[in-house]
């Protein structure tokens, strides 16, 4: 596969230079210029060269850099570790297919999108506030009650309980009563077996 290298200082390149130096087909950037600098890096050359390619070397350690490249653009990720002949088959692979990363790092990028979208999760959860009478519904739903015994439990229209489910599922932006007990399980907020009466 030819190359086409051009060098040129990037902290001083503005977006026309890049557009009028880098005609290629793949851009490839090596992540020890630091990792703030590198995902601002991946963005600016996106803009300013779209259809090229972004192949980011990251330290094998440093799933982080890793997840940054792919989230700031990148189309690809090798290891600093990885021989010339991966390199070039990553090149290749960029080039040809559009995305490349080896098995190694996409478990490790995988293990950090899991990560993050648990600490998501989590955070969400904590900005959830149900009311009492909406954890009392819950509960019986848990319990495998329709909403008719549900509603003679509490004393309550069936309408009435129609609605506490209906926000319950809004609040949780869940499409299902079992998604929200599978949810509200995993939140530790049934764990309570008392069911009201």
């Amino acid at each position: 596969m030819p190359a086409r290298v051009i060098g040129f200082d990037f902290n001083q390149a503005r977006s026309a230079d890049f557009k009028a130096h880098l005609k290629c087909d793949v851009l490839l950037i090596d992540a020890t210029i630091g990792k703030t600098f590198l995902t601002h890096l991946v963005r600016r050359m996106k803009r300013a060269v779209p259809d090229a390619r972004v192949l980011a070397i990251v330290p094998a350690t440093d799933k982080d850099l890793a997840v940054s490249c792919i989230a700031a653009g990148a189309h690809g990720c090798i290891t600093g570790d990885a021989s010339i002949d991966d390199l070039q088959e990553a090149l290749a692979e960029i080039r040809d297919q559009g995305v490349t990363a080896s098995n190694e790092l996409l478990v490790k990028v995988f293990a950090r999108f899991v990560e993050i979208s648990q600490e998501a999760g989590d955070r969400q959860a904590a900005d959830i506030v149900l009311s009492d009478r909406e954890l009392e519904v819950l509960k019986l739903v848990a319990a495998h009650m329709g909403n008719k015994q549900i509603a003679k439990r509490l004393g309550i229209s069936i309408y009435t309980v129609k609605n506490h489910i209906h926000k319950i599922l809004e609040k949780l932006k869940l499409g299902t009563r079992f998604e929200a007990v599978t949810y509200s399980r995993r939140q530790g907020w049934l764990e309570n077996n008392e069911l009201p009466s």
